[in-house]
């Protein structure tokens, strides 16, 4: 079809453990299922973009943002971090060339992978320490990768755009929240 305008990379892989538990093996893992492949389909492509300009598109995570104890996700926070860190220099190679790289950082979106990955305390953890108590859902993503790839968003690079319903934004005390509202 001549050229590549988009690339939306969307890496993701199941590998959770404390860190005093995690093997090599396991971080091995993660680090290839979640930033080597990110890696392996942007340097297929950026050939393509640096030629025509457009729109990279890498999906990081809010866990890169904010450590989660209860998680556990010490080598999917380190993947995700790397993935935000090479969107920002990939930013600074392709400007130039009219290509923009920016990331997102979902939240707990829920999905039949990450239904299955989570466990219910998991899940509750999520919703509850984020200010809008709600699971995320795909179109939230969606809707901010379709405005990063559209014409609209043509000035921007090298950002990390957080979609998490307010989780690193700050605090919701809902117990105080009900006091205050009774007075």
């Amino acid at each position: 079809m001549g050229g590549l305008d988009v690339l939306y990379n969307n890496a993701a892989g199941a590998g959770f453990a404390p860190f005093k538990n995690m093997s090599f093996a396991l971080w091995r893992h993660v680090m290839n299922v979640e930033l080597d492949l990110v890696f392996h389909t942007t340097s297929a492509a950026w050939p393509l973009l640096l030629e025509s300009g457009g729109s990279l598109i890498n999906v990081g995570s809010y866990s890169a943002l904010r450590g989660i104890e209860p998680l556990a996700q010490v080598a999917h926070a380190t993947a995700k971090g790397g993935i935000i860190s090479m969107t920002r220099a990939l930013a600074a190679e392709g400007a130039s060339r009219g290509v923009r790289a920016n990331s997102i950082s979902p939240g707990f979106v829920s999905t039949p992978a990450t239904d299955k990955a989570v466990d219910d305390a998991g899940k509750d953890w999520q919703v509850n320490n984020a200010l809008i108590r709600r699971a995320g859902k795909p179109e939230d993503i969606a809707y901010m990768a379709l405005f990063l790839a559209s014409d609209e968003s043509s000035w921007i690079t090298g950002q990390n755009y957080v979609v998490d319903g307010g989780a690193t934004a700050g605090w919701r005390d809902d117990a105080e929240t009900a006091r205050l509202a009774e007075k």
